[in-house]
């Protein structure tokens, strides 16, 4: 019995961190003057945890796309980097996902 209480409290855990992940759609406007080719960040709070953007393909300068991130509870600052096709890149120190719906990349 109390092997089987551990093995659901172990199972609640798993479940319950699963379930804390989010899936959020921000809208990328890509004003750098480049094309954009890959988007990523770094968490804040766990500065060793880095954050995949999910992005169709290249963004032209000029355009707007939404990109989806994977953010895990408590997720919501983050220090973004965007690639440009030149391997140059632009960073955004402290952009709150949580709180935005997108983000202009100059």
């Amino acid at each position: 019995m109390r092997q089987l209480l551990i093995s659901l409290g172990i199972s609640w855990a798993v479940l319950a961190g699963v379930a804390q992940a989010e899936t959020r759609t921000l809208t990328i406007t890509n004003r750098s003057g480049a094309e954009i080719v890959s988007i990523s960040g770094v968490d804040k709070a766990a500065s060793e945890t880095i954050i995949s953007f999910t992005l169709a393909g290249p963004l032209p300068h000029g355009e707007s796309d939404d990109v989806s991130v994977e953010l895990g509870e408590g997720q919501c600052l983050l220090d973004i980097t965007f690639t440009l096709a030149s391997s140059a890149t632009i960073d955004q120190p402290g952009v709150d996902l949580c709180n935005i719906d997108g983000v202009v990349v100059e």
